[in-house]
């Protein structure tokens, strides 16, 4: 009799074991698919309750990054004692501003006699200039060997002069080295160029290719001299005379005369006309 009741107990112990170990699938609540769609909720943006500022900061950021352009097109007028003041601003509404000044005088700026005299000096006729040119001839003297210089009339009181010398001249050529005689003609003479100061300088003439006239001179003394340089395939020569007035005057024929033992082997003879001199006075002056 024990032993059938422990049998019963020990069956109804392996019976509850077993249901123990058994698992509840009426019981045990499942959320998972729950979850899964709060989660997709929550992750969800939401475009209904979500604040954009977006288009609002970026307006802020253009007007924080105005500098001086607050205001715009600002002008101002008078009319009586009333001043308005217009200008637009950032935004573009456009503002007037209205004032009463009784403490500014307008004053009328008088330019009339300024412009009466710019006029005068518009009208006044143009002063025109012109080169005023005198000519005075020079006389030249014989003082001790030197050709002197003295004007033939009165002293021209120009700005510039200058001294002119024109003349001619032929010559008798015959060379030392050999050949016959030959004859060569020219102008001689020069035009010192315009001074302001003293005048004085030195020019050459030449007559032919081996025959030429030097001249030096200031304001009161003339030195002339005839040169000849004859020449060979070895050698050239250089003979030089002072020339006097009367042979500048061609009253006597100016000879250089190139000998040799005695014997003359070459020479250069030449005969001055028309030998005169000038002066020439310029002076600035108005026309007219």
């Amino acid at each position: 009799m024990v032993d059938e009741h422990e049998n019963k107990i020990n069956t109804l112990t392996t019976d509850v074991e077993a249901l123990k170990a058994k698992p509840d699938k009426d019981t045990i609540y499942d959320d998972s698919a729950v979850t899964a769609r709060l989660t997709a909720l929550e992750t969800k943006e939401d475009k209904d309750t979500v604040y954009n500022d977006k288009e609002l900061r970026d307006k802020i950021t253009a007007l924080e990054g105005k500098t001086d352009n607050f205001v715009s097109n600002v002008g101002v007028s008078r009319e009586g004692n009333t001043v308005k003041l217009t200008y637009t601003m950032v935004n573009g509404d456009n503002k007037e501003v209205s004032f009463t000044d009784n403490d500014t005088v307008s004053v009328a700026y008088d330019d009339s006699a300024l412009r009466g005299r710019v006029e005068a000096l518009e009208n006044k006729p143009e002063v025109e200039y012109e080169l005023a040119k005198s000519t005075v001839s020079v006389g030249m003297n014989t003082q001790g060997g030197i050709i002197e210089l003295a004007l033939e009339g009165k002293n021209p009181n120009g700005q510039l002069k200058e001294f002119v010398i024109t003349g001619n001249v032929s010559a008798k050529v015959k060379s030392p080295f050999g050949g016959d005689e030959t004859t060569v003609a020219g102008k001689v003479g020069f035009t010192s160029g315009t001074t302001g100061d003293a005048i004085s300088g030195s020019t050459t003439t030449a007559v032919s290719e081996n025959v030429y006239v030097e001249f030096y001179y200031t304001d009161s003394e003339l030195k002339a001299f005839l040169v000849y340089e004859p020449e060979n395939e070895n050698e050239v020569v250089k003979y030089r005379k002072a020339l006097s007035l009367d042979e500048l005057q061609g009253t006597e024929p100016a000879r250089i005369s190139i000998s040799k033992g005695g014997v003359e082997q070459g020479y250069v003879e030449t005969t001055f006309t028309g030998f005169t001199m000038k002066l020439n006075s310029y002076k600035v002056q108005k026309k007219g």
